[in-house]
């Protein structure tokens, strides 16, 4: 059986994958909670890339943890960036406007690119 959650260094940045094509069990939702919350706790500061390619479907918790998760992220001083959403889960979260809050990529690499030119805007202030 394959983790819900798994993740990987791409250098400095953590590539995590959720691992379910549909996310409509409440269980389902605590346990990507859960698996989040302990990685972003191990790694202070950190900067991630949150990868959806998997979730095809997914229940009205899951967009409420992706919100609440953002918030915890921001309280824990890390970055996140979202990428490779399925088209029902970008237009529900332009519906919602959680496109206002959360950092959308199309792809990894696109994402990858976005934490670099922070970095480079940083050093040009």
């Amino acid at each position: 059986m394959t983790d819900i959650v798994t993740h990987e260094k791409i250098g400095n940045i953590i590539h995590v994958k959720i691992n379910a094509d549909n996310v409509l069990m409440s269980e389902k939702v605590a346990e990507i909670n859960k698996q989040l919350k302990l990685l972003i706790n191990s790694e202070p500061k950190s900067k991630l890339i949150v990868d959806l390619a998997k979730v095809q479907n997914a229940s009205s918790s899951f967009f409420t943890l992706l919100a609440n998760l953002q918030m915890y992220i921001n309280e824990k001083q890390c970055k996140a960036k979202y990428v490779n959403l399925h088209l029902n889960l970008s237009d529900f979260i332009e519906l919602t406007g959680l496109n206002k809050i959360l950092d959308i990529h199309a792809t990894v690499e696109k994402a990858l690119v976005s934490y670099s030119q922070e970095i480079y805007n940083v050093k040009n202030d």
